[in-house]
């Protein structure tokens, strides 16, 4: 019993250190930096990922029935399927949209104007949940990364 309160201390801390770490911004409010080129999936993409769309804003996550996408790979990142209709389109198709971030679907999902859908889905993150959407900064990081093959 005394593990399961102490895990559970610890865990509280960890959660509250990285809420509050940057002066009290939610994890989808805080502003992401890539470098120009050799951006990774694992040390860029994905810390962007769970705090934008994931566990720092609790809509895409493990624990969201309506919303299984699990970001914790890139193998399964890139091979979520999305789209309301068949077939479904992957997130990021390796045969298609590697090197050519015009034709990803995420790529498309986080830069399609408000008042249009894509796939039947709103921008990501949607205004509806009042996110607003990825900084030029960030669009540019996900933008290179999908040139430079999507990697790890």
């Amino acid at each position: 019993m005394k593990r399961i309160i102490y895990l559970g201390i610890a865990l509280f801390f960890i959660l509250f250190l990285a809420f509050w770490s940057d002066g009290g911004l939610a994890p989808y409010e805080k502003d992401f930096v890539f470098p120009a080129k050799n951006i990774s999936f694992y040390s860029h993409i994905q810390p962007m990922i769970d705090a934008k769309c994931g566990i720092g804003s609790g809509c895409h996550n493990a624990g969201t029935p309506t919303n299984l996408l699990f970001y914790n790979t890139l193998e399964n990142f890139i091979n979520h399927r999305v789209g309301k209709t068949e077939p479904r389109l992957l997130l990021v198709d390796p045969d298609i949209d590697r090197y050519n971030p015009q034709n990803s679907t995420l790529y498309q999902l986080l830069t399609v104007d408000f008042d249009k859908q894509y796939l039947g889905y709103e921008r990501m993150p949607p205004l509806s949940y009042g996110r607003d959407k990825l900084n030029e900064e960030e669009l540019r990081g996900i933008r290179q990364w999908i040139l430079e093959g999507a990697q790890e």
